[in-house]
């Protein structure tokens, strides 16, 4: 044991500054190498604190094909038929196949009522 006691003040004066001296091995590049690792080991815990909270988000209810239709209805005649082609593209590739041919031709694009008449087609 030690041969002396230590006093209050003496251990609380040595709790004061817990740095190593400045002509230690490693000195400022060891701190900063330590702040680093906190910093990125806090970030990690940080991210998967993040992922977990995220991942329970109700899931959207599957969209019925009218009501997607209905959706672009809102938009401009070019951007509808856009959306209508894609639409097409999923639920009946063989008329999607026929309209590819000449969508890059002049006057090309299909009507929008061409296409919603095909999707009516597969309900």
């Amino acid at each position: 044991m030690a041969e002396r006691a230590l006093t209050r003040d003496a251990v609380l004066q040595g709790l004061q500054d817990i740095r190593l001296p400045a002509d230690a091995p490693g000195g400022f590049l060891a701190e900063l190498l330590v702040a680093l690792g906190a910093g990125l080991f806090f970030a990690l815990l940080l991210a998967i604190l993040a992922r977990a909270v995220l991942r329970f988000q109700p899931k959207a209810r599957p969209r019925t094909l009218s009501g997607r239709i209905a959706d672009l209805r809102g938009l401009g005649p070019e951007r509808q038929a856009l959306g209508l082609l894609a639409l097409v593209k999923q639920r009946r590739p063989e008329v999607y196949a026929r309209y590819a041919r000449d969508l890059y031709q002049a006057d090309g694009m299909p009507s929008v009522e061409a296409l919603e008449r095909e999707l009516a087609a597969c309900d």
